[in-house]
Parts: C-alpha cells; sequence; structure tokens
C-alpha cells in the first residue's frame, strides 16, 4: 500500500495575532481533536523566540476547524501563558514556564457503544506542566532551570458549544497531589482515546514500583536526568480519566514502561481493540543497549508496549535499537487503523531535519521501512546562518514531534491530521526570529486503498 502525506505551501500557523508583547512567539507543536462531528481542534503551543534560551515556551492556543484549509489565528482561544512569579524555591523572581498542554475531549453529539448519548459529549481537559526559569538580578536574564526547580501542573476543563471552545475552571496542583501513590511529573505526547465513557492517555510518574531502595521508593541512578527524589524510578504510564461532577479528574495510573526514565508516552487503540504506547527511552552516549546503574540506553531505540486486557497488563512488543534519532517519537494511527510510528531517522549528531514514518507490522514486532515525508533542507533550502557567537555549531532545521489524530471533519470525511513542527536552532536557542517556513503544520496522512475505522461514533 502507498503511503503519503499532504504539505501545504507553508506552515499552516505562524504568528499569534498577539505576538507583538515584550515576548515575541511562533507556533510550533500542535496537538488535534475532535470537538463535534464535522469539526476539529487543535492546540499548538506557542515558542518564545526572542530570548535566547532552550524550551522557553509561552504556554499555548486553542483553534476549531473543520477543514485543513480553514485555520484562523484570529479565532485562537488562550490556554494558558507564561508567567512573571516568585519562585517558591529561591524567593527570587522567575519567569513560570508553561508548556504545551496535552488532554482529551468528548466532541458534541458522541455515542456510547450501545448508542446512547456520551455524558461527558461538549467537554475535555488540558494537562499542562510549569516549569520556573530563574532571572538575573541584574539583568533579568533568562536563565536555565537548576536544582532549585519550582514546577506544578494545571488540568483546565473545556467545554465547547458548537462555536467556542471555552476554558470553564482551573486546577493547579504539585505533581504529588495528582493521585495516592503517584507524583505527576509530565504529560504524555499524544490526544486521549476513548474508552466506554472514560479517556485514555499516556503520563510519566514517579515512583514506578514500591520494591525500590531503603525509602520504598528510590532507585539511585548517575543520569542526569535522575528525579532528585526517586532517582530513575521514573517512566511512562497509562492513565484513565473520567468524568465526575461536571468535570474530568484522574482516577487510575497503570506503569507500562518500568522504572527507566522513559518519557512523551503515546497511545492508540489497534483494529483489533488492543491498547499501544510508545515510549521515548533515556539513555547516554553509550553504544545502544548499554547499561549503566540498571539503565539500559535506548535513546535511539523504537519502543513499543501492548495491552490485550484493556490497559491491566502491558507486555513489550516492539524494541528495536539505532532506528530514529535521540529526538520525539510519536505513536499514531491512520483513518483505517494501521499504527505507524513517526520521528526522525537514526543519525549520530541527532539531527531533525528530516520527518519519516514507520508503518508497524502486521504483527506490531517490527516495522516495515520507512516512508519519508519531509526532508527540509530539499524542500526548504539550508537554514540561515547564525553569527558563532550566537551559535557555535550551526544553524539546522528542527522538523519534529508528528502528532496524529484522526478527525471526521466538514466534508463528512475521516481523515489522519497529523501537526508537526517546523523550526530551527536559531529560533529554539539563538533568540532569533523564524523564517517564513517556522510554525505548526497541519498535514493529511493517507494510505491508498484503505477505508475508514472512526474512532467516535455519532
Amino acid at each position: 500500500m502507498k503511503w503519503s502525506m499532504t504539505l501545504g505551501q507553508g506552515p499552516s500557523l505562524a504568528k499569534p495575532v498577539d505576538s507583538g508583547g515584550a515576548w515575541k512567539t511562533v507556533y510550533g507543536v500542535g496537538m488535534p481533536f475532535q470537538v463535534s462531528p464535522a469539526q476539529a481542534a487543535v492546540i499548538v503551543n506557542r515558542r518564545i523566540y526572542n530570548v535566547a534560551a532552550i524550551d522557553f515556551e509561552d504556554g499555548g492556543d486553542l483553534l476549531v476547524f473543520d477543514s485543513l484549509d480553514h485555520l484562523d489565528p484570529a479565532s485562537a482561544v488562550p490556554l494558558s501563558r507564561t508567567e512573571t512569579a516568585v519562585n517558591p524555591a529561591t524567593c527570587r523572581r522567575a519567569a513560570m514556564v508553561s508548556y504545551q498542554s496535552a488532554g482529551g475531549f468528548v466532541p458534541l453529539g458522541a455515542k456510547l457503544e450501545d448508542g446512547s448519548p456520551h455524558p461527558a459529549a461538549g467537554t475535555g481537559f488540558a494537562l499542562s506542566t510549569h516549569i520556573a526559569y530563574p532571572q538575573d538580578p541584574a539583568t533579568g536574564r533568562i536563565l536555565r532551570p537548576n536544582g532549585e526547580i519550582a514546577s506544578h501542573q494545571r488540568i483546565a476543563q473545556l467545554r465547547f458549544d458548537g462555536n467556542t471552545v471555552r476554558v470553564t475552571g482551573i486546577r493547579q496542583f504539585a505533581g504529588g497531589d495528582f493521585l495516592p501513590g503517584y507524583t505527576l511529573l509530565n504529560r504524555g505526547i499524544s490526544v486521549a482515546i476513548p474508552d466506554g465513557a472514560d479517556l485514555l492517555n499516556g503520563v510519566v510518574v514517579g515512583p514506578m514500583t514500591r520494591a525500590a531502595g531503603p525509602d520504598g521508593v528510590c532507585i539511585p541512578t548517575g543520569h542526569p536526568h535522575g528525579h532528585p527524589r526517586f532517582g530513575r524510578n521514573v517512566g511512562s504510564a497509562l492513565c484513565r480519566w473520567q468524568f465526575r461532577g461536571g468535570v474530568w479528574v484522574p482516577s487510575a495510573v497503570v506503569p507500562v514502561s518500568g522504572p527507566d526514565l522513559s518519557m512523551e508516552p503515546s497511545l492508540v487503540r489497534d483494529a483489533d481493540g488492543s491498547l499501544l504506547m510508545a515510549v521515548r527511552g533515556k539513555g547516554l552516549e553509550d553504544p545502544p543497549g548499554a547499561v549503566h546503574d540498571g539503565l539500559e540506553n535506548t535513546f535511539c531505540h523504537f519502543r513499543v508496549y501492548r495491552s490485550v486486557d484493556g490497559g491491566t497488563t502491558w507486555t513489550s512488543v516492539l524494541h528495536i535499537p539505532l532506528a530514529r534519532a535521540a529526538t520525539p517519537v510519536v505513536l499514531n494511527r491512520t483513518a483505517g487503523a494501521r499504527p505507524f510510528l513517526a520521528a526522525n531517522p537514526y543519525t549520530r549528531d541527532r539531527l531533525r531535519d528530516t520527518l519519516c514514518l514507520w508503518p508497524l507490522e502486521p504483527d506490531r514486532l517490527g516495522v516495515e521501512p520507512l516512508v519519508c515525508t519531509l526532508d527540509a533542507n530539499a524542500r526548504f533550502g539550508p537554514p540561515r546562518p547564525i553569527a558563532a557567537d550566537a551559535m557555535h555549531d550551526g544553524n539546522q532545521w528542527m522538523v519534529d514531534h508528528p502528532v496524529a489524530t484522526v478527525c471526521r471533519l466538514g466534508d463528512g470525511r475521516w481523515h489522519c491530521v497529523l501537526c508537526f513542527r517546523v523550526s530551527d536552532k536559531g529560533v529554539n536557542t539563538a533568540g532569533v526570529a523564524p523564517s517564513e517556513w517556522n510554525g505548526t503544520w497541519i498535514s493529511e496522512v493517507t494510505v491508498e486503498g484503505e477505508g475508514a475505522l472512526p474512532p467516535w461514533r455519532f
């Protein structure tokens, strides 16, 4: 079967309409989801580009659309913003950086399997992480977070009336107040999927196991990303969300990856009803499979887990080294429920300039030959040169975070809507203005001759 991906003449969303303040922004990572029988929405993060700091973001906006040709930045609804506040860990001023929101939504008109109306139709939630970036007291310059990190999470309740998505409530909490026994460290990298009246998504939590060190939760590690309390006893998990009292709340967590620092889980339902979760593994600059402190280096692996009992138990079904760059990897599905991985192909220097898709084999134990969908250097030309004093290793394209959701749009057809970010290192690290190609690209992935297996009933 022939796979293909549509590409427009430029980004679907470039600069927000309110990007003229002290912090200038450009759109980046996008997460699409269904909001009605003929409409979808996308949550897009806002990258602050006039500050030379890595991962310095300005929250996100939400836009509703009924066609990939009809996205209007003027219709954006703000979900969260980066705010200047006092860091409680240091009692000094800091920028509380708001990261990309991810969550789930039950579209208007959705029905349960028995044909009855879904009790939560028209509602959803958005989960976001907020981390303090310290500011130089003399210059106000943004500094990289250090050991005195203060962070919190937010759950925004969403409601759609057929025209506009509104934020109806926000709960801010420390990660340890997520669910008894688990500390929420980050959200996953895909949109929640339906499971009866509930929603399921991936999260990063700790501790993953209670049979740890003397304190029952810490597994010591020398890895620089080890957690200060849990060590490497952190990983990716399944979270079940339920609609109670008019709001979405987490109700249960099931560890999936094990205590290995894996992050950015993505979740899909396979055609046979089973659940598949991919994770982005951790490691160091070691040979693939090398083990330090009990932690296997899966920096450049494909890793996929499967559950055939509704998410209660999980088995590793795909574990392939040197398959991708040490960059984000997302498990998606087509309109016909064919799962595929989307990522940057393996290179020793972690390049993000090429975006590829890897269909999973029918038994889900391997991947088929990759489908190259975008070579940024070939499509856009070389990235702009950046002065050596701002970036010593040169500029590079960054085509990443390829997140897809199957949505029915205004034409009545089901589409595999895939969002990805086009940026470059100059924007992401050196504080330079974006080029004409930078922004959120929204495309469609199709498989020749494939029918639709809808994720929602209307």
